[in-house]
Parts: structure tokens; C-alpha cells; sequence
């Protein structure tokens, strides 16, 4: 597993080779736990991952998407971003450099492909889990959740439950039954 500080240097370094920005970075904003993307992997472990499909809708850097292709390297993801929001007033183009340049650093670029849009993934793939990390306002989160019930997959996740109202209220009024540890929600449909 990549820990957190590892990936954040990485993301630092890249921020200052590439895109010459000098940047003060809070690891703490914008990113899950070691312990969080530990949770996440082992609720995947009891399904073969092979040959499945990994989604994340909102992927910030690729912290958690990297460290679920190292854990199961014959496992495919999808990111869903549109780089509209991150906690360093990156630009989105350079948010979007950082997130592939994440990718290819710990090469997993491979098996992602990178969406702008849900609805450009519905025409293509079925994710068999997702992973929902976007917007936290109530209206986006409900339609983030209720698209993903769509596409039937054998696991529900998503961050920040408990911690932003939008995103609590959206799981409590959309999901049942519901486990959740610290800020992950998980549901088994």
C-alpha cells in the first residue's frame, strides 16, 4: 500500500517539478487515511476482483484508486472527475496533469480510464463497485448515489458520512440497511 505521506510527497513534487507552483500542503485535507483505504480494500476482498470494475466518482489525486489497483492488480478502474474542486486552487488542467501524472507514477494508468461524466460511463461500463468521493452537496450526492443503485454493483462506498450534512442526509434518506466505520459509508445491496 502507498501510505498517505508517500503519495502526498509525490503530489507536492509533482505540484513543484511540473507545474513550477510552490504549493503548502495540508495531508489532511482532501484525502482518506491509510486506515479508511484499508477499510475499503478489505470490504472488496471477499469478491473476486479480477476481471471486475473499481469506480470512483470524484478522485482528487488517485490516492484511493492507486492503492485499490496495487491490492488488486488484475482489478480495472474508472474515475469519474471533472476536476472542478481541490483544496490547492490548482487549476482544473493542472488538476487534471497531477491526477495522471499520479497514475503513471504508480503505474496503474493502464487499467483506469478517466471519465468527465457519468453519463458518458453509463454508455460504456457497469462498475461492479463504486466508490463515491464528489461533490457533498445533498442534491449532486442523491444523484451520485441514485445513478450508482442503477448499475447494480455488488458494493456501495463512499466518503465523508457524519463529517458533511449533504452527504449524510443523501445516504440516510437513500440507503438502508447501511454500515458505516468513522466517515465511510458501505452498502451491500
Amino acid at each position: 500500500m502507498v501510505s498517505r505521506s508517500d503519495f502526498t510527497g509525490h503530489v507536492i513534487f509533482s505540484i513543484k517539478k511540473i507545474l513550477g507552483l510552490s504549493i503548502e500542503m495540508n495531508i489532511d485535507h482532501g484525502s482518506l487515511t491509510d486506515e479508511e483505504v484499508t477499510l475499503i480494500s478489505d470490504s472488496l476482498a471477499p469478491f473476486k476482483t479480477a476481471d471486475k470494475i473499481f469506480m470512483e466518482i470524484g478522485s482528487l489525486f488517485g490516492f484511493n484508486i492507486i492503492n485499490q489497483l496495487q491490492t488488486y492488480p488484475k482489478m480495472k478502474a474508472v474515475i469519474v472527475e471533472n476536476y472542478n474542486w481541490n483544496p490547492y486552487g490548482l487549476t482544473d488542467k493542472q488538476h487534471e496533469l497531477i491526477l495522471h501524472y499520479m497514475l503513471r507514477y504508480f503505474k496503474v494508468d493502464k487499467q483506469v480510464l478517466i471519465f468527465n461524466s457519468l453519463e458518458l460511463v453509463s454508455k460504456m461500463i457497469t462498475p461492479n463497485f463504486i466508490f463515491i468521493d464528489s461533490s457533498h452537496e445533498l442534491s449532486e450526492t442523491k444523484k451520485e448515489i441514485l445513478w450508482s443503485l442503477q448499475q447494480k454493483p455488488l458494493i456501495l462506498m463512499g466518503d465523508d458520512y457524519k463529517k458533511w450534512q449533504g452527504v449524510t442526509k443523501a445516504v440516510d434518506e437513500l440507503i438502508s440497511p447501511l454500515t458505516y466505520n468513522g466517515k465511510i459509508w458501505i452498502y451491500k445491496p
